[in-house]
């Protein structure tokens, strides 16, 4: 979990936007409560993030854009997915 917070904190400062790496910067703490959540909910989605990150760091070093963009995308959807999931549904 910590390296996969880590590489966020690493993409955010490439990005040379310091309102980028504020943001990220200032939330470890849902980032890691949402990875670990991630890790019981889909275990198995640890393996397609860590695809997604070799993915997205390929496509940095080559600077092709439109697919980092692409990948970056999903991976924040599928994010996105799971964290409004986990809000909508019923509570015991």
């Amino acid at each position: 979990m910590g390296l996969s917070a880590a590489f966020h904190v690493r993409i955010a400062t490439c990005t040379h936007n310091p309102a980028i790496e504020m943001l990220v910067q200032s939330f470890p703490g849902p980032m890691l409560m949402s990875l670990r959540e991630a890790q019981v909910a889909a275990p198995l989605m640890g393996h397609k993030g860590t695809e997604e990150h070799r993915e997205l760091a390929e496509t940095i070093q080559r600077r092709d854009l439109d697919t980092a963009t692409t990948v970056m995308r999903a991976h924040l959807g599928r994010t996105a997915e799971r964290v409004s999931s986990v809000e909508t549904s019923p509570t015991d």
